[in-house]
């Protein structure tokens, strides 16, 4: 079996064609995603600007205004007001995925995107092998890291990619979402933006119009909201952008996500939860320059479905870590009384 060989060189070119090409992508994508409102309440993302199909990506209803909602907006409040001293910033959206209802709070701020940009390559990664199947077969031999690639889990190689070992694309992507190995998404773009260059502009042009953010190594500039990267999630759960095969793939992987300081660690452990976290360790710890700590995902309550995003700057990881799971725990008990009526 032939080998894919992935050196600096490799990842070399992946630090200046590919993200070069994915800011000016970004910029043509802003065209091509057409946003429509077919009606008052309803937003429709579609893809294309001519010809007879206009592919539709994403649905986005109205915001919930149903007293039920509205007792949900104000308990949430109650919960990030007892906190505002050590986490000034938060912002947080829930919407049941069986009727489409939301609600948000704060959701305009803006964050660093740091491991949330994780959830896009795996979503490109999935969109690469459903045209390329032969991806998922051949080995990746990894021979050299990106210069400046932060090494998050070290050399553990049950964590982790190694100099000089073999992978296949699944256990890179495995090694990405459940342990959030910084590595191993490094190698996954740079090994399917050498060989599919023009479809990662078009991918993640699209995903970079619709999360509004930029997929490039800018994950530390503040530009990540918690409303629009929560459309990552409902595409996957509806199949919208991915086959429904690669969708339910994406989401069992992201279901094995070791990260259980946050909206995993709040829910029965019966209930599955698909989720991807992010976490930005502050060198000055100023005002201008807080931890950030994000959490989001699906919970499969068994009576609804539901997406649930928090992002935070704070002072303390660990306190934003017990905000994040005070508000899902009070989400679940919503849902639970709500079904129970």
């Amino acid at each position: 079996m032939k080998e894919a060989v992935l050196s600096f060189r490799t990842i070399a070119r992946f630090g200046t064609t590919f993200i070069g090409g994915v800011l000016i992508a970004l910029i043509g994508a802003f065209f091509v995603l057409r946003l429509s409102s077919d009606s008052p309440t309803d937003t429709r993302i579609r893809r294309g600007d001519a010809g007879t199909v206009h592919e539709l990506i994403d649905i986005e209803t109205a915001e919930a205004r149903e007293r039920p909602f509205s007792a949900l907006r104000k308990n949430i409040s109650r919960v990030l007001n007892a906190y505002a001293e050590d986490v000034p910033a938060v912002s947080v959206y829930y919407e049941d995925l069986a009727s489409g209802k939301w609600i948000a709070i704060n959701p305009d701020a803006s964050y660093r995107a740091v491991s949330m940009l994780k959830v896009p390559a795996l979503i490109f990664a999935h969109r690469i092998g459903e045209k390329h199947p032969d991806v998922w077969t051949t080995p990746i031999r990894y021979l050299e890291e990106r210069s400046g690639s932060v090494r998050n889990n070290g050399n553990d190689p049950e964590r982790t990619i190694l100099f000089g070992q073999s992978y296949s694309l699944e256990d890179i992507l495995f090694r990405m979402i459940a342990y959030s190995d910084n590595t191993s998404k490094d190698a996954v773009l740079a090994y399917l933006s050498q060989r599919y260059e023009q479809e990662l502009l078009e991918t993640l042009g699209d995903i970079a119009a619709i999360i509004e953010h930029p997929i490039s190594d800018s994950s530390l500039t503040e530009q990540l909201s918690v409303r629009p990267y929560a459309s990552l999630f409902r595409m996957l759960y509806n199949a919208s952008y991915l086959s429904e095969h690669s969708s339910e793939q994406a989401l069992t992987l992201l279901q094995q996500s070791e990260f259980s300081h946050g909206i995993r660690g709040a829910i029965p452990e019966h209930i599955p939860v698909a989720s991807k976290f992010g976490l930005y360790q502050s060198r000055m710890l100023g005002p201008d320059d807080l931890n950030q700590l994000h959490d989001c995902g699906i919970v499969y309550d068994p009576n609804t479905p539901y997406i649930l995003c928090i992002f935070t700057k704070t002072h303390r990881h660990a306190v934003s870590g017990q905000l994040i799971q005070d508000t899902a725990r009070l989400v679940q008990k919503f849902v639970s009384a709500q079904y129970a009526q």
